[in-house]
């Protein structure tokens, strides 16, 4: 049976995610989670389970993503049980040259006190630049499936 995440757990949980993605570490960024996370983008349709599959999409976020993200603002942080929800806005620099505005909101998935997995939703501009850095290949990885296959 799970246990109820406490919210200053939560909170410490995610501030180290956020500080590891946003420090450019895949090492780091994957030791802030379980040792099979889950990593699902409702927008793209997939689902990427298991260690190798989640190391190789934050090889691929944070090489081509997050570098090219400016100008967050935080528009709110929920905490509830097991869960953090976190809304961000900011601008993009995309592929093409132009600078974008995006929005982008992650539901950090907890268990007995561990983040076991993360969920995402953000509109088609962040969609577009997402799946360029993600690269067609990304959808071939082991573990990479789509939603409604289980």
């Amino acid at each position: 049976m799970s246990v109820a995440t406490p919210p200053d757990v939560i909170q410490e949980r995610l501030q180290a995610h956020l500080e590891a993605e946003v420090a450019l570490d895949v090492d780091a960024t994957m030791a802030t989670m379980s040792a099979n996370p889950i990593w699902e983008c409702v927008p793209l349709n997939f689902r990427a389970t298991g260690a190798d599959a989640v190391r190789e999409l934050y090889n691929r976020v944070i090489a081509n993503y997050i570098p090219r993200l400016q100008n967050f603002e935080e528009l709110t942080t929920s905490i509830g049980e097991n869960q953090a929800v976190v809304e961000h806005m900011f601008t993009m620099d995309m592929p093409d040259g132009s600078v974008a505005q995006g929005h982008h909101l992650a539901i950090a998935l907890m268990r007995d006190g561990e983040m076991i997995g993360e969920r995402v939703y953000f509109d088609s501009t962040v969609e577009k630049l997402f799946r360029w850095a993600l690269g067609e290949d990304f959808f071939d990885v082991p573990g990479v499936t789509p939603l409604n296959e289980s």
